[in-house]
């Protein structure tokens, strides 16, 4: 099922993956060792996580909108075409929610830290 959403997405699936798991895997390191020079690399790393999924619907529906015509065939085309064009963007929401679970965690860990005293 995964590896059918995979192909179904098209190109646009492997950019967000790419992405993604550069997101993912600085999320990871900032929960583990919570940096504040991470930070910028994660919002970076997620907007543009976030822009590869939407290209890749946007790619998909463009190209789904190629076959519209006025056959009797065209709805079936256009919701077909239109639900396999939204899997890059479900990668994409399912990347960023693991990455920021991972941000949370390190977040966390910053909260629970001592304070130093002055």
């Amino acid at each position: 099922m995964i590896f059918d959403s995979f192909h179904d997405g098209g190109w646009g699936m492997w950019p967000t993956l790419v992405v993604g798991l550069v997101m993912m895997s600085v999320s990871a390191r900032y929960a583990v060792a919570p940096d504040r020079r991470l930070v910028p690399l994660i919002t970076a790393s997620s907007v543009l996580t976030l822009l590869t999924g939407a290209l890749g619907l946007v790619t998909g529906l463009i190209a789904t909108s190629r076959y519209l015509d006025t056959s009797a065939a065209a709805p079936s085309v256009v919701v077909v075409g239109f639900g396999e064009s939204l899997n890059a963007m479900a990668l994409a929401l399912v990347l960023l929610a693991l990455g920021m679970l991972a941000v949370t965690v390190g977040a966390a860990r910053i909260a629970r830290a001592p304070v130093p005293s002055a």
